[in-house]
């Protein structure tokens, strides 16, 4: 039976790096879902996705991928009937990491993307009668505020969380639930993805990677958090890596999968501060509980106003760094006990992303802060 590959976030971190996996592995074709773009033809898109590729490459791969130009947020995706009918006839597996993935945005808005969006996917996804994998790449933090050990299992509907984000995402996955006895369906949920091993590249708007580079230019003397936090940092080849073995089984309905660091692999705010720190020079960054960061923060904010939009964000992500969860991965490791995967140790690929940094984001020595 031909493989045909729909997935949605295909300019994404994971999702970018998740169907190339299955263009140089499998011979399936790929559909992606992305918005239209006037100015750029759809071959000029797909040989950009491919850049990275020999020209012989990219002109046997592009043979494979088709661009289906839609929106997350509109009914049916944006999609025409006729490409809804195409796609239902000949999708064999669909992978769902298109999101949106800010955390301030009203809940109503982030749900016509997440929650919504992740409706009209699973709609198309009952009409695939040749479907044998749909993957919802989910957060491990639609946990939210529980404490204790969280399970890789359905989520708790009484949950508080700590932004739309996770909520939205949360209450994604209660769809994707019910649609399990229709269809077979499974939820992947990553931790804090940091960057990618080869080159310790992260997206600019990563939470992970804005710490660190505050870190790096000297602005961020203060952390919000407590030196014993313990995070669950991974790179995104291990998520990657783990989403694509599972996306070519055929025996995963009904599960959920936390792709996390694991209890060997956490690591503790005060260890990667003092990590970042030693390897751009800097002193090492204060860790302080709410009431000194909040007293540092306005000290701060006064002295140096052009920062008030960075600590915007640092407070943002500042209840990950008081009370980070501690996520179960018995599942994920039964399930790819026989798959090599990359490593998930901080302290293994910490040259990579500070490397990054300093080559991308750092002045050359001579040129001033």
């Amino acid at each position: 039976m031909a493989e045909h590959l729909f997935l949605t976030g295909g300019t994404g971190f994971i999702g970018g790096r998740l169907w190339k996996a299955w263009l140089e592995r499998t011979t399936a074709r790929v559909t992606l879902l992305v918005r239209p773009q006037r100015s750029t033809s759809g071959q000029d898109r797909i040989d950009r996705l491919l850049r990275f590729y020999s020209p012989q490459e990219r002109k046997d791969l592009s043979a494979r991928v088709n661009l289906a130009e839609g929106d997350l947020s509109l009914p049916d995706l944006g999609l025409a009937d006729d490409q809804l009918a195409d796609l239902s006839r000949s999708v064999t597996h669909i992978v769902h990491a298109g999101a949106e993935l800010r955390f301030t945005l009203p809940l109503e808005r982030v749900r016509k993307t997440n929650t919504l969006g992740t409706a009209a996917v699973l709609e198309l996804a009952k009409r695939c009668p040749r479907l044998c994998s749909f993957q919802y790449i989910s957060t491990a933090y639609v946990a939210g505020r529980q404490k204790g050990l969280i399970r890789e299992r359905r989520g708790n509907g009484a949950v508080e969380h700590n932004n739309t984000n996770e909520r939205s995402k949360f209450e994604a996955e209660a769809l994707v639930n019910e649609a399990m006895g229709q269809i077979p369906a499974s939820v992947l949920r990553p931790s804090i993805v940091t960057c990618a091993l080869e080159n310790g590249y992260a997206p600019p708007n990563s939470a992970f990677f804005r710490l660190l580079q505050g870190i790096a230019l000297g602005i961020l003397e203060a952390l919000p958090g407590h030196p014993d936090t313990m995070l669950d940092l991974v790179p995104v080849d291990y998520v990657v890596e783990a989403a694509y073995a599972m996306g070519r089984r055929a025996d995963l309905n009904g599960r959920f999968f936390h792709l996390c660091a694991g209890s060997e692999n956490r690591i503790s705010l005060e260890e990667v501060s003092r990590l970042v720190s030693e390897c751009f020079g800097r002193k090492p960054v204060g860790i302080l509980p709410p009431r000194e960061f909040a007293i540092w923060t306005r000290r701060a904010r006064r002295a140096a106003p052009q920062m008030n939009a960075f600590l915007d964000e640092v407070e943002i992500y500042a209840p990950y760094l008081y009370d980070h969860p501690r996520f179960d991965d018995s599942n994920t490791q039964s399930t790819l006990a026989q798959t090599a995967l990359p490593t998930r140790w901080f302290p293994d690929y910490c040259d990579q992303v500070v490397n990054f940094i300093r080559e991308k984001y750092l002045p050359e020595p001579g040129e001033g802060p």
